[in-house]
């Protein structure tokens, strides 16, 4: 009985001078994030590239809005077949603007994935070795923290100096 009672106090000391030692840092990778000349580079191709498909997509509407113009306009002067025509016309411009849409929304997110994602990657394994580096327990992302204490590390001085920002 004797040596439970002794276990047991060893273990809650133990416990107790575990939780002690843990490390937590935090970063607000936001903050981190903006200061790269990767992010920014990679911000300015995603504009374009969205611009790029801005234009098109209203190519298509202005299209599809003259068409439209035209057929309330002139229909009544029009025979049966040339309205049947202008309407199936109409409903192909505006299948061709949904699809667009569908499709350049697609493309923008992967154009997105294909730009972020080898940089979110790299901060990520820097995170790791940072945490590594400094026996940190955990790294939480303190733009989603609403408290942290003074024992807390910010290791926003330590990633910018990992990823070559000082």
């Amino acid at each position: 009985m004797k040596n439970k009672v002794i276990i047991i106090i060893a273990l809650v000391c133990l416990g107790i001078s575990a939780a002690q030692a843990q490390k937590i840092g935090f970063l607000n990778t936001n903050d981190l994030l903006v200061l790269m000349p990767e992010v920014k580079s990679a911000d300015s191709v995603l504009v374009k590239y969205a611009s790029d498909m801005q234009e098109i997509y209203y190519g298509y509407v202005l299209e599809y809005q003259k068409k439209l113009d035209d057929y309330n306009k002139n229909s009544s002067t029009w025979s049966e077949v040339k309205i049947e025509s202008a309407e199936k016309d109409l409903q192909d411009a505006q299948q061709r603007i949904n699809d667009y849409e569908r499709e350049s929304n697609d493309k923008l997110a992967a154009k997105k994935e294909e730009l972020y994602g080898p940089i979110l990657a790299d901060v990520k394994a820097k995170i790791k070795l940072v945490g590594e580096e400094n026996k940190l327990t955990a790294i939480l992302d303190g733009s989603a923290l609403l408290y942290f204490g003074t024992d807390a590390i910010d290791i926003l001085p330590m990633m910018k100096k990992k990823m070559g920002l000082m």
